[in-house]
């Protein structure tokens, strides 16, 4: 199950179509590797999707208010609780390649700046030079037009009112054992300060994924997110027994209780293969692959 961000998208649009697209296409192909290990599965999904370069991910990121780009990606097993995380690389194409070797570490779950360059260096996953972002002058514009107000005003003020799309992605998936995972990536708020950190990083707000509970990943503002741990509280509602939707709606009205309310996202998956996808935008992009191998495209409303 992938996700490509919650916003407000028109139905119509060649955008939205060629997103939805690249997450059936990502969901395919990832559902290969999800029988052996829903670890690969996640990591495989996310890397297809940074790769499109179509989402605010990978190749896709947004510009920080630097012209720089800067990455942020996690990626948690469900069996062991493993979780290896990179925040602000500028250097690596497919941030969460590089989280799932920090994951495979000893020692060591979260890495930033320029020390995970160097980490992406030595195995083989950084570029030469740093990311461009493609769409720096369009930030510019809205940022003169007084549509990028956050970066002077209240953060989640602006955003209620902008219905800013929030293209962060994400996978969950289920193996054959019954082992849950999930992983996130993004290039974060567009124009945002050189050095934010969001959500996707860290486990427990932007992903989370236990066997005992659930595999979330989740889209949004991220220092909501952060506020609420959402990701893990979706899992901690479900080991203590609520349906997986229960989990979900439930997790999402606390952030309605933050004032003012804003577009969060998430998608939730258990160990038995149930799913769920719960959202306070007007619409969330994802894609579902079940046991049967039926696909399921969703710009759900």
């Amino acid at each position: 199950m992938v996700h490509g961000g919650a916003g407000t998208w028109r139905k119509s649009t060649s955008a939205l179509k060629r997103r939805l697209e690249v997450l059936r296409k990502a969901c395919c192909y990832a559902s290969e590797f999800v029988q052996e290990s829903a670890l690969d599965a996640c990591e495989e999904a996310v890397a297809f999707l940074e790769e499109s370069g179509v989402f605010n991910a990978g190749r896709g990121g947004v510009p920080t208010a630097a012209g720089t780009v800067e990455l942020d990606a996690g990626i948690m097993d469900g069996r062991t609780l493993a979780v290896g995380a990179v925040s602000c690389v500028t250097r690596v194409p497919s941030p969460i390649r590089l989280a799932r070797r920090i994951l495979e570490l000893k020692g060591v779950i979260l890495v930033v700046g320029e020390t995970a360059n160097k980490l992406a260096d030595m195995w083989g996953l950084a570029s030469s030079e740093p990311l461009r972002p493609k769409r720096f002058s369009y930030y510019v514009r809205k940022l003169e037009h007084g549509e990028l107000g956050y970066l002077t005003k209240d953060i989640l003020e602006v955003f209620r009112h902008l219905g800013y799309p929030l293209e962060t992605v994400g996978a969950v998936a289920v193996d054959k054992e019954g082992n849950v995972a999930a992983a996130c990536s993004t290039g974060g708020l567009a124009l945002k300060m050189p050095g934010r950190v969001g959500d996707s990083p860290l486990a427990g707000a932007g992903f989370y994924a236990d066997n005992r509970g659930a595999a979330v990943s989740c889209t949004g503002v991220g220092e909501v997110i952060i506020r609420l741990a959402v990701a893990h509280l979706v899992s901690e509602y479900v080991r203590m027994g609520r349906r997986l939707s229960d989990a979900c709606r439930i997790a999402l009205q606390r952030c309605d209780e933050l004032r003012p309310p804003l577009g969060i996202g998430l998608i939730a998956l258990d160990s038995r293969g149930n799913t769920a996808v719960a959202h306070t935008t007007p619409r969330m992009l994802y894609v579902i692959h079940d046991v049967r191998s039926v696909v399921k495209t969703g710009l759900r409303a």
